[in-house]
Order: C-alpha cells, then sequence, then structure tokens
C-alpha cells in the first residue's frame, strides 16, 4: 500500500507509456518510476491510498519495461523534478474515476495524461504550466458538483 501523501517530495527518474487501439478507442497510460523504484500510474488510485501489492507491483513493472520512451521535449521537463502537490478530479464529493492524478512538480509543471478517446483524438501526457492548469479547471468544474482538490489541502484538514 502506497499513501499518496508518500509520492509528494519524490523525484521523477523516467516515465514509459503504452498506447494501443481497440474497439475503435485510443488507450494510454503512462508509468512513473521515482528516485526509489516505486512505480505507478497516473490513472489507478483512489482518494488517499494507491494501492501496491505484489501482484500490482509485478504489473506495473512488467508495464514500464515494455514501455515506450518518452520525447526528449517530455523528459526534459518531466525528469528529475520533484512532485510538491497532487490533485484529485471530484464528482459529487467522490472521486471521478474517469480522471487521472494531476502532479504538480518542482518547476512548476502540472503533469496527468488523457486514458481513452475515439480513434483520432489527442490521447496522452498533458503537460501544461500554472496558467493553463487553471484553464484546465475552469473547463473541468462545469457545475458545484465538480471540483479538483489539492492533496495538500485534503491531508491538512
Amino acid at each position: 500500500m502506497l499513501l499518496l501523501l508518500n509520492l509528494i517530495g519524490k523525484t521523477i527518474f523516467h516515465i514509459k507509456y503504452e498506447y494501443f487501439q481497440e474497439n475503435g478507442l485510443q488507450k494510454f497510460h503512462s508509468y512513473i518510476k521515482l528516485e526509489d523504484n516505486t512505480i505507478f500510474s497516473l490513472s489507478n488510485c483512489d482518494e488517499i491510498v494507491y494501492y501496491l501489492n505484489e501482484s500490482n507491483i509485478t504489473y506495473f513493472n512488467e508495464q514500464f519495461d515494455k514501455g515506450k520512451e518518452i520525447e526528449e521535449q517530455e523528459k526534459k521537463k518531466l525528469l528529475r523534478q520533484k512532485i510538491e502537490d497532487i490533485y484529485l478530479c471530484y464528482y459529487m464529493d467522490e472521486i471521478d474515476d474517469d480522471k487521472s492524478l494531476v502532479l504538480k512538480l518542482s518547476n512548476g509543471i502540472y503533469l496527468t495524461e488523457i486514458n481513452y478517446r475515439p480513434i483520432g483524438i489527442p490521447i496522452g501526457l498533458c503537460i501544461c504550466n500554472e496558467l493553463e492548469f487553471k484553464d484546465f479547471q475552469k473547463r473541468y468544474v462545469i457545475s458545484e458538483d465538480y471540483q479538483i482538490k489539492s492533496y495538500q489541502r485534503i491531508k491538512d484538514i
């Protein structure tokens, strides 16, 4: 078991991804390796605990090992950056399982991913600055039922 809190302050060491098409959909999942060799994905967690047991540790290691390298431009922005905060998307005060975690990195970059879309619509890593992230929040929070919350603020409450 890995608490989200334990990701904060860790340095991103390497990122790989898998991309495939199936039944008219594109699918994308990134695998992030931290300085301590922990591997996790932005799309598989609940609001407090990221479940890492022997079975999914093996799965994440296998997916990472066979994953594709991200572009050099992306590496320059993401690798060797510390995770400063994690943002979670909520619908009606419950985690929105259709949305991935958003990581705020020490260089001011926000990192998330889009996992599923019809073929022809862009998916993959979303790398944005603070202004772009605020725009993302405005587009996501279309009513008071939707929220994006900082994990740092949640844990302090």
